[in-house]
């Protein structure tokens, strides 16, 4: 079981808020470390994967998210924010 440092070592490096500037990996990543597509999280995270294509999040980044932000009231900058943070 991983205790609390391996938990905050692992957050700081693969779950960074907000997330940084994205574009070609650091060399230093391994290629599943470097894919962005959720098929390559599910490689070795089949349940959460399996899980997450049947939810409606799976959807959540596409084409309609911006339409999706339309729809939220303007002085709610937080909502947006986090929406897209997300």
């Amino acid at each position: 079981m991983a205790g609390a440092d391996d938990v905050a070592a692992f957050l700081d490096r693969h779950w960074q808020s907000p997330l940084p500037a994205q574009g070609a990996a650091p060399a230093h990543f391994t290629p599943q470390e470097a894919a962005l597509d959720p098929a390559a999280c599910g490689a070795c995270h089949v349940q959460q994967y399996e899980d997450w294509r049947g939810a409606m999040h799976a959807r959540a980044m596409g084409p309609g998210v911006l339409g999706q932000l339309v729809d939220m009231a303007p002085e709610a900058r937080d909502e947006h924010q986090a929406c897209i943070r997300c």
